[in-house]
């Protein structure tokens, strides 16, 4: 597992809960769409755990570096980063870790289902679409969305499917099943091979430990989001 020196450059407002974190790291060390980097401050001995970062899409005034979005830490779901966590901490970055999106082709048409609390995990794939449908559930119209994308709510889903040539979805791992009803995606076996999904959960061991903690729920076969996501063939998790 590689290891890095970064630090938070700043901190910017998101779409969803928690701010989004601007992280300076040497060129490699950005995590790909949907990959993830375990991050700790040395120095903070109130917060033993890692906490994943997902890249939000590179930064906008040429730092080495990405916009980052952080994961989840097990028993401070309320608190969407360490509280002495700001502008100037140094961080430890293992990573990047685990499956990013894998897109056929870039310029098809793609929808993005966020159903989780932020779309910001699916932004850097708007710089890869051709076209974009964003499918939220989040109560606010996103800021920051490439001109022409059309926002519609989760239950379009159906709408969408014989228009995109690919489905990215973001969704909690408690939320799969609930997912799975919504959405109807049992009921569209043409589509599954073309989706992909982000299972967001804690992921405290980085893979190295097989702690279980974000082991998906039902199936025949222990599927890990650390190690063997946290983006699955939509078809293999159902």
């Amino acid at each position: 597992m590689n290891q890095y020196a970064g630090r938070i450059v700043e901190l910017r407002s998101s779409a969803g809960p928690g701010p989004l974190l601007q992280i300076e790291c040497p060129p490699g060390a950005a995590p790909a769409p949907g990959q993830y980097l375990l991050a700790h401050d040395p120095s903070d001995r109130e917060t033993p755990l890692a906490l994943p970062l997902f890249s939000a899409g590179p930064t906008d005034d040429r730092t080495a570096g990405f916009l980052s979005k952080p994961g989840l830490i097990p028993g401070m779901e309320n608190s969407p980063i360490p509280p002495g966590w700001g502008p100037g901490t140094e961080l430890t970055l293992h990573g990047p870790l685990g499956h990013g999106f894998r897109l056929p082709l870039e310029g098809q048409r793609i929808a993005l289902v966020a159903l989780a609390e932020t779309i910001d995990r699916l932004s850097p794939l708007f710089s890869i679409a051709g076209d974009a449908v964003l499918l939220t559930g989040l109560p606010l119209q996103p800021a920051g969305l490439p001109p022409g994308v059309e926002v519609l709510r989760p239950e379009a889903f159906r709408e969408v499917l014989g228009w995109a040539d690919f489905i990215a979805l973001d969704l909690s791992i408690d939320a799969l099943p609930i997912a799975t009803a919504m959405l109807g995606l049992a009921e569209w076996p043409s589509l599954l091979p073309l989706a992909q999904a982000l299972i967001a959960s804690p992921m405290p061991c980085g893979g190295l430990a097989d702690c279980g903690v974000c082991a998906l729920p039902g199936g025949r076969q222990l599927r890990l989001a650390c190690k063997d996501g946290p983006v699955f063939d939509l078809q293999n998790i159902l």
